[in-house]
C-alpha cells in the first residue's frame, strides 16, 4: 500500500472510504510545506543551471556565442539563486514578526492556568531535546510572558515543553 505511507493520501483514502471530511488544524505547516519544497525545487533548478552553464563555459572552445550562451546561463542561473534565497529571508521574516507561525511548528492558540485564552505562543511544540532555549520561546501579547514548563530528561528525553504564555 503506497497510500499508506504519504500522509495526504491516507487522508484522501479515509474521505473515500466514508469517514467524513479532513479538517485541516494546522495551516501553518501545509503552507511551510509547500514553501520549502518550493524553495528546494528552484535550489536545485538554479545548481543544475549553474553546472550546465559551467559544462557548456568549458565546451565552448573558441565559439563566441557559445561562450555568451554560457555567461547568459550562469547569471541567469546566479540571479535565480539570489532570488530563491531573498524568497526564503523574506518568508522567515515575515514569519518571525508576524508570527505566523510557518516555518517548523507552527503557533498556537493556547490557554494560560488563570483562564485567559487567545494568547499566541510561538514554537508552542518544541522540547528540550530539540536543543532551544527559553528566550526563542514568546508571547505575541505584551500583558502575557513565555514561561517553562517541566524539564528535561538527562538523556535528551521529550518532556518539559518550553512554550506556554501566561498573565504578568
Amino acid at each position: 500500500m503506497i497510500f499508506a505511507t504519504i500522509p495526504i493520501l491516507q487522508q484522501l483514502q479515509s474521505l473515500s472510504a466514508g469517514q467524513g471530511f479532513a479538517v485541516i488544524t494546522e495551516i501553518g505547516s501545509y503552507v511551510s510545506n509547500i514553501v520549502s519544497l518550493i524553495l528546494i525545487v528552484a535550489t536545485l533548478a538554479a545548481f543544475i543551471f549553474l553546472v550546465y552553464g559551467g559544462l557548456q563555459w568549458i565546451m565552448s572552445g573558441p565559439d563566441k556565442t557559445k561562450l555568451e550562451e554560457a555567461k547568459t546561463r550562469l547569471t541567469n542561473a546566479f540571479i535565480g539563486l539570489t532570488i530563491v534565497a531573498a524568497s526564503w529571508a523574506i518568508f522567515l521574516l515575515l514569519n518571525y514578526f508576524f508570527g505566523l507561525g510557518l516555518a517548523g511548528n507552527s503557533g498556537s492558540s493556547t490557554t494560560n492556568n488563570r483562564g485567559s485564552t487567545g494568547t499566541t505562543c510561538l514554537y508552542p511544540t518544541r522540547r528540550c531535546c530539540d536543543n532551544v532555549s527559553d528566550s526563542t520561546c514568546f508571547c505575541q501579547n505584551a500583558s502575557y510572558r513565555a514561561v517553562t514548563q517541566g524539564s528535561c530528561d538527562a538523556g535528551g528525553g521529550q518532556t518539559g515543553v518550553l512554550c506556554s504564555c501566561e498573565r504578568r
